[in-house]
């Protein structure tokens, strides 16, 4: 069963090949993937019942795949970047495609792809909301109830909660995160 992670999709459901994504895959071997037309990427089993850290970084030339601040694969492609969609956490933009089960947090988006080292340096703790180079990041630290998601980044890029700031029973829920973060990373 994939399960969307993130998904940045134009058209309905599951639709045109101009998206990318990251997917679990939790009935192969190949349980986590970056989606982009034809460029994908994967790994060995991903912990469960933990927290992890995972990373796509794609460069023009490769995709890279880490897991908790080490590489675990990379595929020679170019990946698709170019799409205007809206941007889901736990989705990929539509009914029928799967969502995620599980909890997410601390998501961070780059106008760079970001280096191995960097990775592996920055993965186990919060960073500054004025990187140079960070072009979203949300932290879902908002109040339990609360439908927005803040964008902590200069641009801004606010979200909500499910489909409208008006609750429903289908929407994802705010719990506390338990991971072990340390203090702030200065880039």
């Amino acid at each position: 069963l994939d399960q969307h992670v993130l998904g940045k999709r134009p058209g309905p459901p599951c639709g045109p090949v101009n998206f990318y994504q990251f997917v679990t895959r939790l009935d192969s071997s190949i349980p986590g993937g970056w989606g982009a037309g034809d460029c994908s990427v994967g790994s060995g089993p991903l912990p469960v019942a933990a927290w992890v850290h995972i990373a796509v970084a794609a460069d023009g030339d490769s995709v890279r795949y880490y897991v908790n601040g080490a590489r675990v694969s990379e595929e020679d492609c170019i990946a698709y970047t170019g799409n205007t969609g809206d941007l889901w956490f736990g989705g990929s933009g539509g009914p029928g495609c799967p969502g995620f089960r599980g909890e997410i947090d601390e998501v961070r988006i780059w106008n760079v792809a970001r280096t191995g080292e960097e990775i592996a340096n920055f993965y186990q703790c919060p960073v500054d909301p004025q990187s140079t180079g960070l072009m979203g990041y949300w932290t879902f630290d908002e109040a339990v109830g609360d439908q927005h998601i803040y964008d902590l980044s200069p641009l801004g890029n606010h979200g909500i909660l499910g489909n409208s700031l008006n609750g429903e029973a289908a929407d994802p829920s705010r719990v506390l995160a338990t991971h072990p973060f340390n203090d702030l990373c200065v880039t």
